[in-house]
């Protein structure tokens, strides 16, 4: 491509061209330009949504603030002896004999007659 001129007159047009379109000019920002105002802005508008959700959390956090001051009064613990369990309540025992059941052994097969 350089071993004649016009090669390389044209490679040179080319790069000019294309660091035109990237750079741009006075009245035409160029691709760069436009996607650091790009990047800008949305940097810009991130930044207003993180203000305001800081300005959320600290309302929030001044919202618990001063739901924390009726815990500020005195905690009475229970004794020892209340919070033991007598351990009343029903008897699991069975009220029936369940080692011997009613059956009918007349066949292989044995039937329980009664469920007690």
């Amino acid at each position: 491509m350089f071993k004649s001129s016009k090669g390389a007159l044209l490679f040179a047009g080319l790069v000019v061209l294309g660091a035109v379109s990237l750079v741009g000019v006075e009245d035409d920002p160029g691709t760069v330009v436009e996607t650091s105002d790009g990047i800008s802005r949305q940097k810009a508008e991130l930044d207003a949504m993180m203000a305001e959700e800081d300005e959320h959390i600290a309302e929030a956090l001044d919202e618990v603030s001063e739901s924390d001051e009726w815990f500020e009064s005195e905690v009475e613990y229970a004794d020892d002896e209340e919070l033991i369990d007598d351990a009343s309540g029903f008897d699991p025992v069975p009220m029936i004999d369940a080692s011997v059941p009613d059956v009918d052994r007349t066949e292989d097969d044995v039937i329980l007659l009664e469920d007690g």
